[in-house]
């Protein structure tokens, strides 16, 4: 919680948080299957409820622990309505048909992206509500295929192999805004090859950057 407030005070226009579900039937953020790398909790999420979950404390970056609870989906929706994009990540994580009716209680289809990797989640949130921001993500022609036909697309996640100038063209074409990863998951810093990932995002008129050097990444461009 503390994070994104931080997020919402620094301006940035997106978080992205990982949902899953507890054992009795809540949401939750937590990106691992289990407890054990991000708290001093241990085994699966789903084994646990969320009450019980909320006892454990978060770790931070470097593995300490801190007086963070793992909060609710709820929560976070609380704080951010109005306030900053979510890019929601449920891809083999959560149902959409439970993540679905939590995010339209709150009001916030048209703030939230719902990714996933799975063609038929896909497909199934394009028929759900026409409100719903559907992200699939795109690696390559054969997944561009799968897609170019389907209704109401807005926004694609693109990879490496797939930000390409043609690919690029192709979604440009069908109205798509794109969004790109740069600097995620990485020892790499924006400093350490002068934003060049960044840059290719802006040469290549890619809409939406996913980052883990936010501030330093808005900074560059607003330059």
């Amino acid at each position: 919680i503390a994070a994104i407030n931080d997020a919402i005070t620094e301006g940035i226009g997106m978080i992205e948080i990982d949902i899953r579900e507890t054992k009795d039937g809540k949401l939750v953020l937590m990106h691992d299957e289990t407890l054990d790398r991000t708290t001093d909790g241990f085994g699966d999420v789903s084994s646990y409820t969320l009450q019980d979950i909320q006892k454990f404390k978060l770790k931070n970056s470097n593995g300490v622990l801190t007086n963070e609870k793992v909060p609710s989906l709820k929560e976070v929706l609380a704080i951010t309505r109005g306030e900053v994009y979510i890019d929601l990540d449920i891809s083999k994580k959560a149902s959409f048909d439970k993540v679905y009716p939590v995010v339209n209680q709150f009001g916030m289809l048209k703030q939230v992206l719902f990714y996933s990797s799975n063609l038929d989640v896909i497909k199934t949130m394009l028929n759900k509500d026409p409100d719903v921001i559907a992200m699939p993500i795109i690696d390559g022609d054969g997944r561009f295929s799968d897609y170019e036909n389907l209704q109401n697309i807005k926004v694609v996640h693109y990879t490496n192999d797939s930000f390409n100038q043609t690919l690029v063209d192709k979604a440009k074409a069908k109205g798509w805004y794109i969004f790109m990863n740069a600097y995620v998951n990485t020892n790499t810093t924006p400093d350490d090859d002068n934003y060049s990932q960044v840059d290719k995002v802006s040469i290549l008129a890619g809409n939406i950057i996913q980052t883990d050097y936010s501030v330093l990444v808005k900074k560059h461009l607003n330059n």
